[in-house]
């Protein structure tokens, strides 16, 4: 029992320092309001994704994170967290009395993209496997709007929405300076299916009621 426990601590540890380090080593999540000039993007050598994260939750952040890989060349491009604090974090756009997030604006080589991970910066586990992810389209001096990703930590579960598009582009516009910058509605159908986590119960009566409330989202 002992060993177990251990276990299971270091693997929360591991966990943590995992994530702490990818949003070390992903330049594009952390850049600052002040050095978001996208000047690659303006001349035509990347791109942009755009959109929104939050987290719903009950009594306090887990620190959501989502993952997005190249599928060029497999490798971890971008990561966005709704996490606030440590080395060169943001803050939040958004603070309620149950949800937090932010507007980003990550600018990244052109390419196709896709969400293949995402979890809790404070909770066990991570996203289950699927067997298709949702994938976007970064096309070269341009933004693509992926759509507001939401997660809540109730039930357990994530997916990307795109009905909040009208409200997000303005906050985007607010936050940077995207002028010139011709945004493209990027809303996949993969991304508005509910996305488990691995402690997710759907036999939990607040999971299926959950499920149940809110079926489907939409592109709007």
């Amino acid at each position: 029992m002992f060993e177990g426990k251990r276990l299971k601590l270091f693997k929360k540890i591991f966990s943590g320092l995992s994530v702490l380090l990818l949003a070390a080593c992903t330049t594009p999540t952390h850049m600052s309001d002040s050095d978001a000039k996208f000047e690659a993007t303006r001349s035509g050598g990347s791109g942009l994704l755009v959109g929104s994260v939050v987290e719903n939750f009950l009594t306090q952040p887990h620190g959501l994170y989502v993952l997005f890989f190249n599928e060029n060349t497999g490798k971890r491009e971008a990561a966005l967290s709704t996490y606030d604090r440590g080395l060169m974090s943001q803050p939040n756009d958004i603070l309620e009395a149950h949800r937090v997030g932010k507007y980003f604006a990550l600018e990244i080589p052109a390419g196709k993209y896709s969400i293949k991970e995402w979890g809790y910066r404070f909770f066990e586990g991570q996203s289950t496997p699927k067997e298709v992810y949702p994938t976007y389209n970064v096309e070269s001096g341009k933004a693509t709007y992926v759509g507001r990703i939401h997660a809540d930590a109730l039930p357990m579960l994530m997916r990307v929405e795109g009905d909040s598009k009208k409200s997000d582009l303005v906050e985007i516009k607010n936050k940077y300076n995207l002028n010139g910058i011709d945004i493209i509605d990027g809303c996949s159908s993969l991304g508005l299916e509910w996305w488990q986590h691995t402690d997710t119960d759907l036999e939990n009566r607040i999971v299926k009621s959950y499920l149940e409330k809110y079926p489907s989202a939409t592109c709007q």
